[in-house]
């Protein structure tokens, strides 16, 4: 019997959960984005906030990485705008300004995970698998 080949995005073959990164560092941006890739996930990245809440992605995110401190819209200020479309997306924040204040509030809007700029790769891996694996369970108590 000859092997079939079933190409991506087939129904035969479960679509891979996206991620979105937002960072305004070009070089930050990209480097995750690869590191992203690597580990076998989809990936879009954004240079702002604005940009990705005006994105069809918005809708279709699996976990969001997101920078903390960016011009015009900031971290905290994305998850809040995407919390007030009732979008519940796991949220990891990157940052290079780590503070307790700062803390306090990504775990008032329920970020899954705070990490300090230079992290390292499996941390972050390890914090998008836990992001969804809590996604998949939220999502099969709705059922």
């Amino acid at each position: 019997m000859p092997h079939r080949v079933v190409a991506e995005g087939s129904p035969l073959l479960p679509e891979r959960p996206l991620i979105a990164v937002v960072d305004d560092e070009a070089s930050i941006r990209l480097a995750i984005r690869s590191l992203i890739k690597s580990a076998g996930y989809r990936v879009e990245v954004f240079a702002s906030a604005g940009e990705f809440l005006e994105s069809e992605a918005t809708d279709n995110t699996h976990c969001l990485v997101t920078d903390v401190r960016m011009p015009e819209i900031d971290g905290l200020e994305l998850v809040r705008r995407l919390r007030s479309r009732d979008i519940r997306v796991p949220v990891i924040f990157v940052t290079a300004y780590l503070d307790v204040r700062f803390k306090t509030s990504a775990d008032h809007v329920g970020a899954i995970a705070v990490l300090s700029k230079p992290f390292e790769a499996d941390a972050l891996i390890a914090c998008i698998e836990s992001a969804l694996n809590i996604r998949s369970d939220a999502q099969s108590r709705k059922c």
